[in-house]
C-alpha cells in the first residue's frame, strides 16, 4: 500500500514538474483535466506493476510489524508498566508483546 502511494506520488510529482516547465504541457493539463488524471494513475499503475507484487506484499506484511516495534519502543513507562514487566519476568502472566517476542525467539531483557 505504501509502495502504491509512493508510486502515485512520484508520478504526480513528475507530472507537476513537466507541466510547470513546459508551456505545451500546461496547456494540455488545462484543456484535458480528466485525461491528465488518467495519465497520472496509469503511470502510477505502471510503476507499481514494474516493482512487482513481492515488494508490495513485503510492505503490506512488514509495515504492521514495524509499527508494533515503534509503538512498543515509544510508549510511556509508568508504574503499572514496570509492575507488569516484573510479573512477566517471574512468569505469572504473558503480555501480547512478550508472546510476540517469544515467537520470534527474542528474550525480553528487562533492565531496572
Amino acid at each position: 500500500m505504501i509502495c502504491g502511494i509512493l508510486a502515485v506520488g512520484a508520478v504526480f510529482g513528475l507530472f507537476c514538474y513537466v507541466t510547470n516547465s513546459k508551456r505545451s504541457a500546461t496547456k494540455f493539463k488545462r484543456d484535458h483535466p480528466v485525461l491528465s488524471l488518467l495519465v497520472i494513475f496509469s503511470g502510477g499503475y505502471f510503476v507499481v506493476y514494474m516493482l512487482g507484487s513481492v515488494l508490495i506484499f513485503l510492505f503490506g506484511i512488514m509495515l504492521p510489524v514495524v509499527l508494533i516495534f515503534i509503538h512498543s519502543s515509544l510508549r510511556l513507562r509508568s508504574m503499572r508498566n514496570k509492575l507488569t514487566n516484573k510479573i512477566e519476568t517471574i512468569g505469572l502472566k504473558k503480555t501480547p508483546m512478550g508472546l510476540f517476542l517469544e515467537a520470534l525467539g527474542q528474550e525480553s531483557s528487562i533492565t531496572s
